[in-house]
């Protein structure tokens, strides 16, 4: 009887070596809430966490579960979810680190506010008359 050689799509062909970690942002920036309240980083992961009816997404994304599963995963102890993940390729942990850091750092610049005065220009082309003006102009009428 011949047996059947591996599929390339089998998990235990996706495995990830040893010094290497999944190409993936998730776990810093995604966060998965079902129906059951349960919580994940992504649609294939594991459950991460529950949530209550008071709950709150800042204390769920700081807290011990996430911190933990970021740790994790950034030292390459990942879950079987993650080591079977077919969608992230695997890459080195310290050129992740690295790619990550540029990532949050870029996320973190985007978030900031303008400089005041863009502010000040911005709220000038968004008082009510500009908006008129402005409107009036454009339809040719003006």
């Amino acid at each position: 009887m011949n047996e059947a050689a591996p599929r390339i799509d089998e998990p235990a062909l996706r495995r990830v070596r040893p010094g290497f970690t999944r190409d993936c942002f998730y776990p810093w920036d995604t966060v998965f809430i079902h129906a059951d309240r349960s919580v994940r980083v992504c649609c294939t992961s594991a459950v991460i966490d529950t949530i209550g009816l008071d709950w709150d997404m800042e204390a769920l994304v700081n807290g011990p579960s996430f911190r933990k599963f970021r740790q994790d995963f950034l030292d390459g102890n990942l879950t079987i979810e993650c080591h079977d993940c077919p969608i992230r390729p695997e890459i080195p942990l310290a050129e992740f680190k690295g790619k990550l850091t540029d990532y949050l750092q870029d996320k973190m610049e985007a978030a900031s506010p303008p400089p005041a005065s863009a502010w000040g220009r911005m709220r000038a082309r968004l008082r009510p008359k500009n908006i008129r003006r402005r409107l009036k102009r454009a339809l040719g009428r003006g």
